[in-house]
């Protein structure tokens, strides 16, 4: 019953709720109270009962879950119809038999739709919503295992293996093995480099074991040489559930987590959110389990039913009765391996023949790993080269078939670290992965702090990234890049991952001198058991510029003392919920970069932080699952400090309590990064004195102010003739604010020096702009001198017209510039407009979908603008400069009744073109009156559930355009919609969020409207019961743009006597099932668009009459499986869109050959195979690729 509640909840609101609780007491009374227990009463009542438990479940959901209301309206009518009928039927006397018999037929009707709703409908409804959840969670779920939150690798299934050699057999034999009924724990063992970890992936990914134990009860955990017991379970918890419970104790961690497997094997949880299958088999795989760890294993070994534990190891464990060796690659799987890894991605490899790649393959010995490392070594270069390395390792003598001993194997694998003297570099970065602890991500963003400083690299990563994909070409790690999107710059979330051995080779090549010697030193400290060289070194310095030191859960932050004064990049990972910072920490006098990783499941303390004061060199700080103590209670400064970073930190605590200011602890920070780190709270223009606790950021000192000008105005070269004097002084002017740097830069760009010190001359006069934004705004209107064009500062100016921080449609945009400056109506004027602020920084134009063919198409609906609130205010205040009745463009904020003193006391006329009016949710229409007569666009922005137009619309002579747009979460009723027919030149109406009232109820003629668009709006009551018809109240209408209404079931047939009607859009509405065969009768149409209408299962065939379209758009319609036969005789179509449609897979009609006109189609690569036999002069058949984003959803969420 849960299920049903958590689902249907979501379909059935509070309404539906109330009238079924109204019917159900309504029949219990009328049973008890009439003498006659009429069977059709009982009958009903039965029904009732059977389904009142499952709405009390969906009521009791709804109200826990918050779920809005979708309207059920047809069932709401019946029931409460049906609870007027048993009312009325009680009261007939015995003798009315023919209308006690009408009225036991209508009830018997109420019964069968019941049964019928929850029957059928409702469990279609929730398989939808399910799905729907279900590919969600899956989005969110894969997200977060790459991002990696709560610390080091989930419990998710690894990705299959790219290029699995040889083990197609070897997966037969496991596979058999571990299903047998007597085997619960099986040891996968075999060397290190072997390919055990692969066939693991493989057997994950098998159809056979996915199907019995499902994706979600496989679970897959790395254990590691230094495993934390309940750090594994919280992890299997985490796979499972959202609450991860504290252990007291690794038994305690033990006996919740066999709860939990119990649970899950059983119909029945205390902890999942829905009930797992009966006899629910679950695999456990314990990945790279060290030797000694025996009693680890004996822990997860459950009686539990269907329960199986899969462990890799190198280690045999002869405790285990059940054991399968993984044997080395035989030689002809091995030479495949070997080339595929010794060819370029090109196949351009010349690869030597004879005995050069057998020796090689002798001496990998069939080891995996070896194979793709030294093939990779060896890829591209010369066959002396090949030569040459075959002969140094004949010298060495080394075959280690025979022993399978992880030794021999780092041996054979030093040998691919022979760099050529250019690239030694690359073998440090190689080495220094060895720093991070095993079987851990390790963050891109680190290695670039680290290398920027250790060797120089730049600073912003290039060069490291560089460094870390020609590692990755020789598989010597590999580089995970979370974001494909080729033009991401930001690396934060990118990691690298390394096989276990890789990193012993690593550590095993930075420990080749004595300690005192290395470069690079690395301890893994287990416990409290510090090295002995450690505990015994008296006052001998190390000479490492690298150290790093990984400890775990057990380490009580005992340190001995060291002498680390060469000591640049220290590394410090760690388990523990407590962690103090070494107190030798105070004598690396070069420090630069220091990396603190908690690697429990739970934000750690950190202590002695201060004692970082004492670092004179430090420049760079990254903290992840932290709990940042407070930075400014005690008197630490960081006087060197240029970056600080913090993951998953819990920093609440961070700027609390001063006792010094936040830019006195980080006069030179120059670099702030914060991610994952949820208890951030506030950011605002405002210090809010009532609050103790603030963090001030102060403006760019005049370096950064230089480089972030240079890069606005494109100065970046250095060659330009502009003299520095005048930068200088247009950056006293800007004062370091960022915003106003970007946008005066760029409003120089490219204009003459003279220009430049014409405007440097007239600036010059101004004031500091520091102390207040108004001043920003100030210096931020000499950026406007520069719009030329007399156009597009008025666009800028029309962007102020929509309340802040909200998105402005383009679509919007276009029907009012198309009237008022007289752009053309497709909007490429308007969209280059917006380009050209964009390009200035005074706006962003954010393009929803970067299909080819939306560009094409001059598609504008999904598109939108976003502008800082400070650029509004700039528009705003530039608008305002003349007294009310003159200006131009009104623009009215009101919170909630307080009109402006002006508008109460007003009795002239305003004169102004545009007029905005914004209101809340306190607002209540009790508008005074205007004298708005030279208005032509009116833009209504609003929050209520309830709006009326304003009565002075209908004094509006001139209004041409209409924008009315409601920013509440919920539609609201509009009001005084009949206003509009005193307007006689209205020509487009657009309304958002709004239930549209009937148009044609009462008899409305919008004479002049050539264009109406509606988006997220109810429209199914727009076109009832009309007394007038549609093509007599909208005579002159051209344009029909529907968006998201998704209670447009059917296209209104009244619609199609619109006959002047050359475009119609109806985009998104995903309950669209049907178009009437009354389409036909649009003679004048030119385009339709039908995109994402998903429910849509054909075309009518009347469409054949539609001789004057060019463009039909059916993209992303998934329910159409064929084109209309008689399509051939649109004789105009130029242009079919038909990308998305994953259906439309039969072959086209013959008349599609007759399509003479066409010239361009888009589809995807499915569609364009049913295109090849068609043979069309000038046709074009163009596979669009996807640009997957979010852009496009709506602000808010229904």
């Amino acid at each position: 019953m849960a299920s049903a509640s958590l689902v249907g909840g979501a379909a059935l609101g509070p309404a539906f709720e109330k009238v079924f609780s109204i019917l159900y007491e309504t029949v219990k009374d009328v049973i008890t109270t009439t003498c006659m227990f009429e069977s059709i009463l009982e009958r009903l009542k039965s029904t009732i009962d059977v389904l009142e438990p499952l709405v009390n479940e969906i009521r009791r959901s709804n109200r826990e879950l918050d779920r809005p209301e979708e309207v059920i309206k047809g069932l709401i009518e019946k029931m409460e119809e049906g609870e007027k009928l048993v009312r009325d039927y009680s009261k007939l006397p015995w003798w009315k038999y023919l209308m006690r018999y009408r009225y036991a037929k209508k009830l018997s009707k109420l019964e069968d739709a019941l049964c019928l709703f929850f029957g059928l409908e409702l469990p279609v409804l929730n398989t939808r919503n399910v799905l729907e959840t279900l590919k969600g969670v899956n989005d969110i779920r894969a997200r977060m295992n790459l991002v990696g939150l709560n610390g080091g690798l989930l419990c998710a299934i690894p990705a299959p293996p790219d290029f699995p050699v040889g083990l197609d057999f070897p997966l037969k034999e496991l596979k058999l093995q571990l299903l047998k009924d007597e085997v619960s724990m099986l040891v996968l063992t075999a060397p290190g480099g072997c390919g055990k970890t692969t066939l693991v992936k493989m057997l994950c990914h098998d159809k056979q074991i996915k199907g019995i134990f499902k994706d979600n009860n496989i679970f897959f955990v790395p254990v590691s040489n230094t495993p934390n017991l309940k750090v594994i379970v919280q992890k299997l918890f985490r796979h499972k559930v959202d609450q991860v419970p504290e252990f007291f104790s690794d038994e305690d961690a033990i006996n919740q987590l066999e709860h939990l497997l119990n649970q899950i094997g059983q119909n029945h949880s205390t902890f999942l959110p829905t009930p797992a299958p009966q006899n629910n088999p679950i695999l456990l795989i314990l990945d790279d389990v060290w030797s000694g760890s025996e009693s680890l294993l004996e822990k997860f070994a459950f009686r539990i039913p269907n329960y199986k534990i899969l462990v890799t190891s190198r280690t045999s464990f002869p405790r285990f009765s059940f054991t399968y060796k993984l044997k080395p690659l035989n030689d002809e799987d091995a030479m495949v391996l070997f080339r595929h890894s010794a060819t370029p991605q090109d196949g351009s490899s010349y690869i030597p023949g004879g005995d050069t790649v057998k020796m090689i393959l002798k001496f990998c010995g069939g080891f995996p790993l070896a194979l793709k490392v030294i093939g990779s070594s060896l890829c591209g270069k010369p066959e002396g080269v090949w030569r040459s390395r075959v002969m140094e390792w004949s010298n060495s003598d080394h075959s280690f078939l025979s022993s399978s001993t992880s030794s021999d194997l780092l041996v054979c694998l030093q040998r691919s670290l022979d760099f050529k003297d250019d690239e030694i570099i690359i073998k440090k970065c190689f080495l220094d992965l060895g720093s991070f602890p095993e079987d851990q991500r390790i963050p891109v963003a680190v290695l670039i702090d680290m290398w920027s400083e250790l060797h120089e690299l730049d600073e912003d990563g290039i060069h490291a990234i560089a460094n870390l994909h020609e590692i990755a070409i020789r598989n010597l790690a590999n580089l995970v890049v979370t974001r494909k999107n080729v033009s991401a710059v930001d690396n934060c979330e990118d990691f690298v991952l390394q096989h276990d051995l890789l990193r012993e080779l690593a550590i095993h090549q930075s420990s080749l001198e004595p300690i005192e010697q290395r470069k690079r030193l690395i301890m893994d400290i287990s416990g409290n058991n510090l090295p002995k060289w450690w505990t015994e070194q008296r006052q001998q310095p190390i000479n490492a510029q690298l150290l790093s030191i990984s400890t775990d859960d057990v380490f009580s932050s005992s340190w001995c003392n060291i002498q680390p004064p060469k000591v640049e990049v220290l590394v410090l990972n760690f388990q523990t919920k407590n962690y103090m910072l070494p107190e030798f920490v105070d004598k690396m006098n070069i420090l630069k970069v220091l990396v603190v990783t908690n690697y429990g499941f739970f934000p750690a303390e950190l202590g002695n932080f201060q004692i970082l004061k004492s670092v004179p060199s430090l420049k760079k700080i990254r903290l992840e699952k932290i709990s940042i103590p407070s930075l400014c209670k005690a008197p630490v400064r960081f006087t060197s400090l240029k970056k600080i970073s913090l993951f998953m930190c819990n920093i609440g605590q961070a700027f609390r309590n001063y006792t010094i200011q936040v830019s006195d602890i980080f006069p030179k920070l120059l670099e702030i990064n914060i991610d994952y780190c949820k208890d951030l709270v506030e950011r605002s223009r405002d210090a809010f004195p009532r609050f103790c606790f603030t963090y001030k950021l102060q403006p760019l000192n005049d370096k950064d102010a230089m480089t972030l000008f240079r890069h606005s105005a494109s100065l970046q070269d250095g060659s330009s003739l502009i003299r520095d004097k005048d930068i200088k002084k247009i950056l006293n002017v800007c004062r370091g604010f960022p915003l106003a740097l970007e946008v005066i830069g760029r409003s120089l760009c490219g204009k003459s020096a003279e220009v430049w010190h014409s405007r440097v001359k007239k600036w010059s006069t101004g004031r500091s702009i520091l102390n207040s934004h108004r001043r920003l705004l100030d210096c931020l209107q000499k950026s406007l001198d520069f719009l030329d064009d007399e156009v597009i500062k008025k666009c800028f100016l029309d962007l102020g017209l929509f309340p802040e921080d909200q998105r402005i449609p383009v679509a919007a945009l276009i029907d009012m510039w198309a009237e008022l400056y007289e752009l053309d109506e497709d909007g490429i004027d308007a969209v280059a407009n917006l380009h050209e602020l964009t390009s200035r920084n005074l706006a962003s134009l954010v393009v929803a979908r970067k299909d080819t063919s939306d560009h094409l198409r001059k598609y504008y609906s999904e598109d939108f603008v976003l502008q800082h609130d400070l650029l509004r205010e700039l528009a705003v205040h530039q608008s305002s400069q003349e007294p009310i009745e003159q200006t131009k463009r009104l623009i009215i904020n009101i919170r909630g009744n307080n009109l402006p003193n002006w508008w109460t006391e007003n009795r002239q006329p305003i004169g102004a073109h545009l007029l905005s009016i914004s209101t809340d949710e306190m607002f209540s229409s009790s508008w005074c009156n205007i004298e708005p007569s030279a208005v032509e666009v009116l833009v209504l922005n609003f929050q209520t559930k309830n709006y009326k137009l304003p009565e002075f619309v209908g004094k509006m002579d001139k209004l041409k355009v209409l924008i009315v747009t409601n920013y509440g979460f919920f539609y609201a009723e509009l009001g005084n919609f009949q206003l509009l027919e005193s307007v006689p030149y209205l020509e487009k109406i657009r309304l958002e969020k709004v239930s549209i009232p009937s148009l044609c109820k009462d008899p409305i003629q919008l004479r002049s409207l050539k264009k109406i668009s509606l988006f997220m709006c109810n429209i199914g009551q727009a076109f009832r019961n009309c007394t007038i018809q549609v093509s007599d109240a909208l005579p002159n209408l051209m344009e029909i743009n529907v968006d998201y209404c998704n209670d447009l079931g059917e296209l209104p047939v009244g619609l199609c006597d619109i006959v002047c009607l050359k475009k119609l859009s109806i985009t998104n509405c995903h309950k669209l099932s049907a178009l009437p065969e009354e389409i036909g009768k649009l003679e004048n149409l030119e385009v339709l668009r039908l995109k994402s209408c998903t429910d849509l299962p054909e075309l009518p065939e009347s469409i054949r009459s539609l001789h004057k379209l060019s463009i039909l758009d059916i993209s992303d319609c998934l329910s159409i499986t064929k084109l209309p036969k008689h399509i051939g005789e649109l004789h105009n179509l130029k242009k079919l869109h038909m990308e998305g449609c994953l259906r439309l897979r039969n072959p086209f009609p013959p008349s599609t050959k007759n399509l003479d006109q066409l010239e361009l189609v888009t589809c995807d690569e499915e569609g364009a195979k049913l295109w090849k036999p068609i043979i069309l002069t000038n046709l074009q058949v163009e596979v669009v690729g996807k640009d997957n984003n979010l852009n496009w959803l709506p602000v808010q969420d229904f």
